[in-house]
């Protein structure tokens, strides 16, 4: 009997991702991310602090790659999905009152603590498991600095990714000096959709 339960949910995914694989544009494919039912994307607020991640698509960051060049084939494509699919992608969005976290510095202490923190030390306050309770590790983030011109701080989260996640992503972010405590964020990954190729040209 046990197996039979274990046979249907597996077919029950399977013929989620099945539904799930299609091809969209690009703005399709951001408004799904967007959408909170969809589960890629979650907003909690602390003592104040607005803090939303969105988990991306490997196809997104393919997109951002070749968008803007004058010509792009279709094995370039391929070999940037190849590669971008080796990884995972969360962005990490931070705000306090409509106004990046930077900008909400309330002294120079503070300021150059939280340019440390966002910009060299992240690897020590993210913490990412897979739905199978498997750390997985951190390759890289990336903060752009835009000194109040925005309303919000984004920092790009990269980590490594194994085959056989297929549900979701369990992110934690420590307390670094914003006073909120830990945060929690738990995204869908069940995003099996790519971009149609006349987007690319």
């Amino acid at each position: 009997m046990l197996n039979i339960y274990k046979y249907i949910s597996l077919l029950s995914i399977i013929m989620l991702l099945v539904a799930c694989s299609r091809k969209m544009t690009y703005e399709e494919m951001v408004e799904y991310i967007n959408n909170p039912k969809y589960g890629c994307i979650q907003e909690k607020i602390v003592n104040g602090i607005k803090f939303k991640a969105v988990y991306y698509p490997s196809e997104i960051m393919v997109y951002h790659e070749v968008r803007g060049k004058d010509s792009v084939t279709t094995e370039d494509v391929f070999s940037l999905r190849e590669r971008y699919n080796k990884q995972h992608y969360i962005i990490l969005s931070f705000s306090n009152e409509g106004r990046d976290i930077l900008s909400t510095a309330t002294d120079k202490q503070q300021f150059e603590l939280l340019i440390q923190q966002l910009s060299f030390k992240m690897e020590q306050n993210v913490l990412l498991t897979n739905s199978e309770n498997d750390t997985l590790v951190f390759i890289d983030s990336r903060f752009p600095r835009y000194f109040g011109v925005k309303d919000q701080s984004d920092l790009l989260l990269i980590f490594e990714r194994k085959k056989s996640e297929i549900e979701h992503l369990n992110l934690l972010i420590r307390e670094f000096g914003l006073r909120t405590g830990d945060i929690k964020f738990k995204l869908s990954t069940i995003v099996n959709a790519v971009i149609k190729e006349n987007e690319y040209k």
